[in-house]
């Protein structure tokens, strides 16, 4: 009897000493698990950290981390009774531990009014009001808090406060000849010259499209100061690159208007003290669709169709046209120049040499800028990058836009600003009939609401522009771009943007109408001799055209950490005959890791489209 249990209490005490390695082992493997979601929620690995908190509330689900996790769980569901019951467990558990110190911050600065004075503090530190800021932040807050961001921003506003204390203010008589030469940090031109303007204004040729489409834009995007935001951000942070892909379709007819392209975009960005440096690589595959030869309307309205009248000129399908290529382009801008050079498509049936310059200065209160351009038309296969004619061995296309351009805009940034667009452009290509463009764009945009979370502007646009020549159709010699004799339209843009915290978004719409007049064009404008052997048609115009359209759009953008942010862009047209889609998807890397979502969001574009 005593030999057993002597027998069990050497095995109770031996299985105890031997459990003691184990449990400390647990507890070790405890701390380190709670080290790696410490670790990944740093790296804003948010997906990772998500992973490792189940794997915590597996394993150690009374363990104060754990229970401070689900009481995040319970505030991100709006579950304050629940959240407070979980504050009461830890409270007992630890009671002056870090976890539940935490917590009790969180729930408090769940409540809606701290919740208002901490919007309104962030809104203002981010606006440069610092003082408003420290108010703000004290009415909330005894001492310094626990929780990120709060605690970064309430370090800074002390640091800031500590110097206006500490720093001796100077102040230094200057004579009047010295203030009189001296240079505004912001010039008035620069107010209105970086006014992010729809395509349309700035690129002529994309606008000439269809009659409807013009009567949407161009609009004044943003207001000048959101412009100004993007630009004065380019310069305050280093260098990054962004990734993107980009989708743009428009159906039409199959193997002649119709196009599609796939661009992956690569853009490297470098602010310096002189300006701004642009490195674009872009790669290309566009498509047009299949050419059903038996619809003999279309078939003899593209190339030398109406010229080939056999059997085997009406049959069958034509594969669906493909060009694969990459541009490249280098720009430079400063407050005052801007300068590009680059080549369209590499690859491509033809590639191009384009680039521009363009001045921009001060007149009183009044901005202005002068430019030069040389660009290639987007639109189609034809004009982007030039193909063969199905029924001969002729080639022809692309189309390029040579043009000399001014503006002329005002804003001192307050309630309303305007600006102007004119110029004169010269399109022509390979085997594609010279024409003449003239143009003369204006409106007026209303900053109606302004902060940095939320801004709502919105204005007028009209628009006058005509070409020499009809020189939009799609038979040889043509250059199929929309090309009226006169085109007017007034168009009501309406746009919100904004930025919180991270996450950063503009939404707009764009609704007008347009009237124009398209003349009647030869066939075969650059040859007479095949005009005459195909009886001298004529492609119809129409002297009473235009109509109503609308766009939209809606981008958005959000910081994942310092380093990386994602972005989202998507555009839709519509009108009669034309309903373009554009869909965008990039990703940025900020070097330095001193990143944030653009205000309002800044995708890469492509070099084609400066």
């Amino acid at each position: 009897m005593r030999i057993n249990v002597l027998l069990n209490l050497l095995l109770v005490t031996g299985f105890q000493t031997a459990s003691l390695p184990v449990l400390a082992q647990t507890s070790d493997a405890i701390d380190l698990l709670i080290e790696r979601i410490e670790q990944a929620e740093a790296a804003g690995r948010n997906y990772h950290r998500d992973r490792l908190i189940e794997q915590l509330q597996r394993t150690a689900p009374n363990h104060p981390r754990a229970i401070e996790f689900r009481l995040i769980d319970a505030l991100a569901s709006n579950d304050l009774a629940r959240a407070q019951q979980l504050l009461d467990e830890l409270q007992k558990s630890q009671p002056n531990g870090d976890a539940a110190q935490r917590s009790r911050e969180r729930i408090r600065l769940a409540q809606p009014p701290y919740q208002s004075l901490i919007a309104q503090a962030r809104l203002n530190m981010l606006t440069g009001k610092t003082d408003i800021a420290r108010t703000l932040y004290q009415q909330v807050y005894q001492q310094e808090p626990r929780l990120e961001p709060y605690r970064s921003d309430w370090r800074e506003l002390e640091r800031l406060a500590q110097q206006t204390v500490e720093e001796p203010v100077v102040v230094e008589v200057e004579p009047e000849s010295s203030r009189a030469n001296e240079v505004e940090t912001t010039p008035k031109a620069r107010l209105t010259r970086t006014v992010t303007y729809s395509p349309i204004v700035s690129d002529s040729g994309t606008v000439a499209r269809s009659a409807t489409t013009l009567s949407i834009a161009p609009v004044a995007s943003v207001a000048t100061d959101s412009s100004n935001t993007v630009n004065s951000e380019l310069k305050n942070q280093g260098p990054y690159l962004t990734v993107g892909f980009l989708r743009n379709e428009r159906d039409s007819v199959d193997g002649n208007t119709s196009f599609a392209s796939d661009t992956l975009l690569l853009e490297y960005r470098r602010p310096t003290d002189a300006g701004i440096w642009t490195f674009k690589v872009d790669g290309f595959v566009t498509e047009a669709g299949e050419f059903d030869l038996t619809n003999t309307f279309q078939k003899d309205r593209f190339g030398t169709g109406l010229l080939c009248q056999t059997a085997a000129c009406n049959q069958g399908v034509l594969p669906n046209l493909k060009e694969n290529g990459a541009s490249i382009g280098i720009a430079f801008d400063s407050d005052t120049w801007h300068a590009d050079i680059g080549l369209s498509p590499i690859g491509f049936d033809k590639t191009e040499l384009l680039g521009g310059l363009e001045y921009s200065g001060d007149l009183g209160e009044f901005g202005w800028s002068l430019g030069i351009e040389r660009r290639i038309e987007t639109t189609s296969i034809l004009t982007f990058s030039g193909q063969q004619d199905p029924f001969s061995s002729r080639h022809w296309g692309p189309v390029v836009r040579q043009g000399l351009g001014g503006s002329l805009n005002w804003d001192q940034g307050g309630f309303m600003g305007w600006w102007s667009n004119f110029g004169v452009n010269h399109y022509g290509g390979r085997n594609v009939d010279s024409n003449k463009q003239w143009y003369a764009y204006t409106g007026a945009y209303f900053r109606i609401i302004d902060t940095e979370a939320f801004a709502f502007t919105s204005g007028l646009t009209a628009l006058s522009w005509g070409f020499d020549k009809n020189r939009g159709e799609t038979t040889f010699g043509h250059g199929g771009y929309y090309s009226p004799a006169h085109y007017a339209s007034l168009s009501l843009p309406i746009e919100f943007y904004g930025r919180i915290d991270r996450f950063s978004y503009i939404l707009r719409a764009s609704f007008g109408q347009s009237t124009s007049r398209l003349d009647d064009a030869e066939f075969y404008p650059i040859s007479n001799l095949l005009q005459q052997q195909a009886g001298n048609p004529i492609h119809t115009g129409n002297p009473d055209g235009g109509g109503f359209g609308r766009s939209f759009r809606a981008a958005f953008e959000y910081r994942i950490t310092n380093h990386w942010s994602v972005g989202l862009n998507a555009q839709i047209e519509r009108s009669e005959f034309y309903t373009p889609n554009n869909y965008q998807l990039y990703f940025r890397y900020h070097f330095n890791g001193d990143g944030n979502a653009f205000r309002p969001p800044n995708p890469p574009s492509r070099y084609v489209d400066f």
